[in-house]
């Protein structure tokens, strides 16, 4: 059992052992089942179960639903058939084991071993960058006026574009980009600028943000992080945004 990040070294699974027909069990069974863990290799062993009498004895083997947020669980069912003959092997009647695999409208399918495949995928999560416009100057701010560009790098992923995606700032100086959607842990980075207009009354500005965003797994939600930096000016801030100055021309 291993998934993306999760693995049996560090995370336990549980598998049923289920008597048929009143079969003998081993040691700890309860009620003609017992249920144990996975070793840190991936192995589980249910105990030494002794026979009596021979004859035919058949179990059912399962996996715990064990519940983990982002787990997928097998629900395969394996049917352990256990013949005890008359033979004789080093003293002791020969014991012959056979695996089949449950198959849903089809025949049994028969199996050397059991095996049980589990896969582990943390739920996705989301950031949406949303700056301010500040606009400073003898005249209002208008909508759509300004237009800020973001970049991914290194391939980071993006909302709505591959590599880039550029916006205009609402009346109220405030500006969106598209949702972006985060399904494995890392570390992303963008970079976030004004775009440079051709208004002569306008000063624009230059400054260019760097925004790092870390996504880890808690307990198989992901989750994000947002560090602001101004480029070149080795400079750790909590928000971004750019200001404008407006000096029209005297006639």
């Amino acid at each position: 059992a291993e998934g993306n990040k999760l693995t049996v070294a560090n995370t336990a699974f549980e598998f049923t052992l289920t008597a048929l027909n009143g079969a003998p069990m081993p040691a700890g069974a309860v009620n003609g089942a017992i249920t144990v863990k996975s070793g840190t290799d991936g192995t589980f062993t249910f105990g030494q179960i002794e026979y009596s009498d021979l004859g035919v004895y058949e179990y059912l083997v399962t996996e715990v639903n064990g519940g983990a947020a982002g787990m997928t669980y097998d629900d395969t069912q394996y049917k352990v058939v256990v013949t005890v003959t008359d033979e004789v092997k080093d003293g002791e009647p020969e014991v012959a084991v056979k695996y089949y695999k449950l198959v849903t409208g089809a025949q049994p399918e028969e199996k050397t071993r059991l095996v049980f495949e589990n896969s582990y995928e943390a739920k996705e999560t989301f950031v949406t960058f949303i700056g301010k416009k500040t606009f400073n100057g003898g005249r209002d701010l208008k909508e759509n006026e300004f237009s800020f560009t973001l970049t991914a790098l290194n391939g980071a992923p993006m909302g709505v574009t591959a590599d880039s995606e550029t916006v205009k700032n609402a009346a109220s100086g405030s500006f969106t980009f598209s949702k972006i959607t985060f399904t494995k842990e890392g570390t992303y980075v963008y970079e976030l600028v004004e775009v440079q207009g051709s208004d002569e009354q306008v000063t624009y500005d230059t400054t260019k943000y760097t925004l790092t965003v870390t996504v880890a797994d808690d307990n198989g939600q992901l989750k994000a992080t947002t560090k602001i930096d101004i480029v070149d000016g080795d400079q750790d801030v909590d928000a971004y945004g750019f200001t404008n100055i407006f000096a029209p021309t005297n006639v």
